[in-house]
């Protein structure tokens, strides 16, 4: 039987936060690594005070459902067991399990972007390349050799995603690819194909292959002409916005469906709610995806990256608003309403996806397109088996912040997923370190959701938040400014 004198406390995973309307008080309590979260006024929060002090549930009614939930915990509990044991017990945290693959027939680009992570890391003697015809041939054999496999950790529904490079310069071959898979695939697979453009090859054959293959576009833009054609210029130093605004409307004509990608510069990072509004009022976007800036040279615009948080939370209230999916918050929405579920991974490089290049390189990111860096390895020389079971793909899957110590205890480590780790190698040498760019974003989404969180059950605004209890988090290990200044 359980001891009625135990004495309980607030989980070291539990962070408090003070929410004020017109001076109206009320206290938010969230458990970081399971989203449980609960409002309190200013007398109940009083209720709670006494209990943390002196640790005796008995004066609180809803003790049995914080004890269900994590928020209380008896004394003596140790939190760095119970992450042990997620970790040892949480397969997606442990293994690979393959839903993406990545493939790209050439390394060219008809356009000149100078913030593109992928072209200002090539290593210095790497030339742009196509596939050959004869390559060509072994990524299609080995392709359908490893979506013919019965490997469990390859998942039902597979995405195949078009890159460059642009991929449509490449058209022919993934019409090519697109159509061999859909015959040679077993019919319990499914296949998805998309592909990553940058919008300025839509002529009638082009839109007669998307259509065919029902491909889900997404086209990099980055706001209107006089924004857009600072950073994404072609080869000749001419804006690109005119021709690549003129191929959307074809894609509107023929009922393509499409969403939109959009990197956050200094340039755009006020208008990116106006962004949303015009290209929706324009085109019905299906979706939109804000990128942060990834490392590409201290002398790019990504040397010293920024991002306006303020500007992408009211981007993503837009796109709630008008029924557009917008990807950057969207995918923590969906980790911060899950509650009692943990979320490990924010992006499919951690085991969940492979990428090919030209030549029949293997690679976890897409990123490391013409560098030597975490090779996998190649499918002239690899079998699909050899793949799962390499040594850099277990790498990348065990990369999760629940495994970092200094990570453990932050208050967003429930909605994180880890940052870029291709951003983290550029910056610091290792694909493991902290993203401190993506701890901040994290940080300040927490608390927009958290707001977003009690608005959306008062119908209250404007709303102030304040986290109270900031030297818990010192004692516990975690110090905003270690990571980024707060502002």
């Amino acid at each position: 039987m359980p001891d009625k004198n135990q004495k309980y406390f607030l989980s070291p995973h539990v962070f408090i936060y003070q929410l004020e309307f017109n001076g109206d008080l009320t206290f938010a309590i969230h458990h970081s690594l399971l989203n449980h979260c609960y409002f309190f006024n200013k007398s109940e929060w009083e209720m709670i005070q006494k209990f943390i002090l002196e640790g005796d549930p008995s004066n609180l009614s809803y003790i049995d459902t914080f004890k269900n939930e994590h928020i209380v915990v008896p004394q003596g509990y140790n939190f760095k067991e119970l992450n042990n044991f997620i970790i040892k017990n949480t397969d997606c945290i442990n293994c690979s399990s393959i839903g993406i693959i990545y493939v790209s027939f050439n390394t060219l680009c008809n356009l000149s972007c100078d913030y593109c992570f992928i072209i200002n890391n090539f290593s210095k003697n790497y030339t742009p390349k196509s596939s050959s015809n004869e390559e060509i041939k072994q990524i299609k054999s080995w392709l359908t050799s490893f979506l013919n496999s019965d490997d469990p950790s390859i998942e039902k529904k597979i995405k195949i995603i078009g890159y460059g490079g642009e991929p449509l310069l490449s058209w022919k071959n993934f019409d090519s690819l697109f159509s061999e898979l859909s015959r040679m695939v077993p019919k319990h697979r499914e296949l998805q194909f998309e592909i990553v453009t940058n919008g300025t090859i839509l002529n009638d054959d082009v839109i007669n292959f998307l259509k065919r293959h029902r491909v889900q576009l997404a086209v990099s833009i980055d706001g209107p002409r006089h924004i857009h054609d600072i950073h994404r210029k072609t080869q000749d130093n001419l804006g690109s916005f005119d021709l690549i605004y003129e191929n959307l409307k074809k894609l509107g004509f023929h009922e393509i469906p499409f969403g939109i990608s959009t990197t956050i510069t200094d340039d755009n990072r006020k208008e990116l709610e106006n962004i949303v509004t015009q290209f929706n009022q324009t085109f019905a976007i299906s979706s939109i995806g804000f990128n942060l800036l990834l490392y590409a040279g201290n002398d790019s615009p990504t040397g010293k990256p920024t991002i306006d948080n303020y500007a992408l939370q009211k981007a993503y209230v837009v796109s709630k608003s008008v029924g557009v999916y917008e990807d950057r918050i969207g995918r923590k929405v969906t980790a911060f309403n899950n509650k009692g579920e943990l979320y490990f991974k924010d992006c499919g490089a951690f085991g969940n996806q492979i990428v090919i290049t030209p030549n029949g390189d293997i690679k976890p990111c897409q990123a490391y397109f013409g560098n030597d860096l975490n090779l996998i390895g190649n499918i002239k020389t690899s079998s699909p088996a050899e793949v799962l079971n390499s040594e850099t793909l277990s790498r990348w899957s065990h990369i999760t912040p629940i495994r970092r110590e200094n990570c453990q205890l932050c208050p967003a480590i429930g909605i994180c997923g880890n940052g870029c780790a291709f951003d983290s190698e550029m910056r610091s040498g290792s694909p493991e370190s902290i993203n401190h760019q993506f701890c901040f974003h994290t940080i300040q989404t927490l608390e927009f959701l958290l707001k977003e969180s009690y608005i959306e059950k008062i119908e209250k605004r404007p709303m102030k938040l304040d986290d109270i209890n900031a030297i818990g988090i010192q004692e516990r290990g975690f110090q905003y400014r270690d990571l980024y200044e707060r502002r």
